[in-house]
């Protein structure tokens, strides 16, 4: 199989239920393992790397990034003629510009690395190949370490981790490589990780509360009460697979937290984490790669289109309209997003409020035309119809559900002055919002800025 041109051959399908009935091997056998240990000792500085004891996390750490791309090629990783491990073009600018930041943000700066081609690609070749032996499986997982009742029983009944315990079996299985220091079978790709993040999961309750929009507040919150969540669960490992010490140490667990849920995806109802494949940074109007696998489990990342050398190769990580769930999820705020949420908050919008087309994935802003989406007028008028003639309210409700576009624009045109008021008002208000929590963060932050003049 020619490395510049890898295609794929095979289709299949996703399913919803975990853990899977069945599923490929993500797990070790004692000859992969063999293989794992053979390629980690096998490339240059593999010596200085087994001497090393346990991953540095703390956030200062330096990602040691030339150690695993040498681990992947020793492990069977294919890619196309080109694929090069990169530093952001962002981040260098930045440092070209010498601007004055603190020591932990520089070296987060340097150390923000993506995937670019220095050749030509053709779209629906394949860049990149991770064998399946090499991806880090939740369900595997929960095959290998055993079922933990009493844990799957605790995130049953919390809200914003029931449907999480693949997640939670994989944050395990990372715990469990990190005790095992230089042995893990996948220690460079540990060593490579981010050790800074700054999303939900890192944020305090006065961040999400105090400092950020309802919407993205709210979300960051959630992620925040799973990490809570999953760490009251772990406690309940048993300590021959995970030790008391290891269990205990919050800033660590923290840590391997943050890393499950900013690199894994999804396949057949599982969280994997596919090393290499995690390194794709996110595109949001043109994503020019997709995740896809094989049937034996084999992970590809597949050109959507044509891609001119000297281009960042980045893939999708989720609604390109909705920034909030991406800043609490993964910690950046994508500026290059064409729309984003309207920030009408609604407490326990009604089954016809919901039918009208409240949602944050519809309720939209777009930025470079400055168009506003329909569901917004709708959800307005729906509203001020409501307060002022509920007749009417009902009118529009049945025009919206059956289809009668005549009736439901007549009533827009005739609103039209209170819905266009209501909406100004609605963003005069937020923007002095944002400026209030604009002006509450750099209070947060100016102490520490001062620090490093």
């Amino acid at each position: 199989m020619e490395s510049e041109r890898i295609r794929l051959t095979t289709n299949f399908s996703y399913s919803a239920a975990w853990p899977p009935s069945e599923s490929k091997g993500c797990l070790l056998s004692s000859s992969q393992s063999k293989r794992f240990s053979t390629a980690l000792s096998s490339f240059p500085g593999a010596s200085s790397l087994i001497d090393s004891s346990f991953v540095d996390y703390s956030e200062g750490a330096s990602r040691d990034i030339a150690a695993m791309d040498e681990w992947a090629a020793a492990c069977g990783v294919q890619r196309s003629d080109g694929f090069q491990l990169v530093r952001e073009e962002e981040q260098q600018q930045q440092q070209q510009q010498q601007q004055q930041v603190s020591p932990l943000e520089q070296s987060t700066l340097e150390m923000n690395i993506g995937v670019a081609t220095s050749t030509d690609i053709s779209a629906g070749q394949a860049v990149l190949m991770v064998p399946n032996n090499m991806i880090l499986s939740g369900t595997q997982a929960r095959q290998e370490i055993g079922a933990v009742p009493v844990a799957e029983e605790l995130l049953a009944k919390l809200y914003t981790a029931q449907d999480h315990l693949p997640q939670f079996y994989l944050m395990v299985q990372i715990l469990k490589q990190y005790q095992m220091g230089p042995q893990s079978p996948w220690f460079p790709w540990l060593n490579s990780l981010p050790r800074y993040f700054s999303n939900g999961s890192s944020m305090t309750h006065f961040c999400c509360s105090e400092c950020l929009p309802p919407l993205v507040g709210n979300l960051a919150n959630q992620e925040r009460l799973r990490f809570i969540q999953f760490f009251k669960a772990l406690q309940f490992v048993d300590r021959n697979i995970l030790t008391e010490s290891t269990k205990g140490n919050r800033p660590l667990v923290k840590w391997v937290f943050a890393v499950v849920y900013t690199r894994c995806t999804t396949f057949q109802g599982d969280a994997v984490i596919v090393p290499m494949a995690d390194m794709f940074n996110h595109g949001s109007i043109q994503p020019n790669v997709e995740i896809q696998w094989d049937g034996d489990g084999n992970c590809y990342a597949v050109a959507t289109q044509d891609i001119p050398a000297g281009s960042s190769l980045r893939a999708c990580y989720g609604d390109p309209t909705n920034p909030s769930y991406l800043f609490a999820r993964y910690g950046f705020l994508d500026e290059s997003s064409p729309a984003t949420f309207c920030k009408i908050m609604i407490s326990n919008p009604s089954s016809e409020l919901l039918e009208m087309g409240y949602d944050p994935s519809r309720m939209l802003f777009y930025k470079d035309t400055g168009d506003v989406s329909q569901e917004v007028w709708d959800v307005l008028l729906y509203q001020i119809l409501g307060d002022v003639d509920p007749t009417q309210q009902q009118v529009l409700y049945r025009a919206h559900t059956s289809g009668d576009y005549n009736t439901k624009q007549a009533l827009h045109n005739q609103y039209y002055q209170q819905t266009s008021s209501a909406l100004l008002q609605h963003i005069d208000t937020f923007v002095n919002q944002l400026n209030a929590l604009s002006k509450k963060q750099w209070d947060v932050i100016q102490p520490s800025i001062l620090d490093f003049r």
